[in-house]
């Protein structure tokens, strides 16, 4: 069977399971891959980087995908998963529902399994929103939202944390208009927040030169004369030439808005001390 689930094709394994039935209760001392881990066939096809197989044992035979019981040390296909690398057999799990955090009988979880940085983020909680804000796939990233409203207040690092920021920052950043939409108008984030270097959604799009997260963020109600802690306007990080002039612009007319509303308030500061000496 070890040499079926390692080389096999998904025919070996259906005619396997047709002749042996009992073959799914198999519990062995050693589950494939390159540790002495024990499971079952799950656990085996995890451990080989097997999805299609995965895939069968879950959807076709009714395995249980985080199953704990057929492993001596508790230990889920996801942990033989994580110790081989088999990102294919990590993906297919997960997209099963399998739990990336679950602990075996010592504490242990499949991240701790393994010494890929890949495969690490590949395990993280949030990775299936880490990566819908990455590429810019607004379902992923509502899905992960509704179902976790926490992370609307959480400040995340991207680029081997060269950036921080919150879900509006990094939206920014890599340019989703639809995202920052989502974010702002359904979620209420706010579109001038500021991040711990006085960042604002709008610094990180011009840094970037992304055009249409800038537009969505003005749109939006972006202030373009805001400064970070560095004293820079969004404008001034801007280096593509129509995106800085749009940014300039937006700034001189909130300076045009502003000497307005302060003159007008002059003129009402006079009128009232006026009527108070009549």
């Amino acid at each position: 069977m070890a040499e079926i689930m390692r080389a096999g094709t998904l025919v070996d394994l259906r005619v396997a399971l047709m002749k042996k039935p009992k073959l799914l209760n198999l519990v062995t001392k050693r589950a494939g891959g390159k540790e002495k881990l024990s499971g079952g066939l799950l656990h085996m096809a995890a451990a080989y980087n097997r999805p299609q197989f995965i895939q069968f044992l879950v959807k076709e035979k009714g395995m249980n995908v985080n199953d704990q019981s057929s492993s001596k040390g508790k230990l889920a296909p996801m942990h033989h998963a994580a110790c081989n690398n088999a990102k294919e057999a990590i993906l297919m799990l997960q997209s099963l529902g399998a739990k990336a955090d679950i602990p075996a009988a010592d504490g242990s979880k499949p991240e701790d399994k393994t010494e890929s940085g890949a495969i690490k983020r590949l395990l993280h909680p949030q990775h299936k929103l880490l990566q819908g804000m990455m590429i810019g796939t607004l379902a992923d990233v509502r899905d992960f939202v509704e179902k976790n409203p926490d992370v609307l207040q959480q400040n995340f690092e991207w680029q081997n944390g060269g950036y921080g920021g919150s879900l509006l920052h990094m939206a920014a950043y890599y340019n989703h208009p639809d995202i920052i939409a989502y974010l702002v108008k359904e979620k209420g984030m706010d579109v001038n927040g500021a991040d711990k270097s006085g960042w604002t959604p709008l610094h990180h799009a011009a840094e970037r030169n992304a055009i249409g997260a800038s537009t969505k963020l003005l749109d939006l109600g972006a202030n373009a004369s805001l400064k970070n802690a560095e004293g820079q306007r969004p404008a001034e990080l801007c280096r593509e030439a129509s995106l800085k002039k749009l940014l300039s612009d937006s700034h001189e007319e909130n300076r045009k808005v502003e000497k307005a509303a302060a003159v007008a308030k002059r003129i009402n500061d006079y009128a009232h001390i006026k009527a108070l000496k009549m």
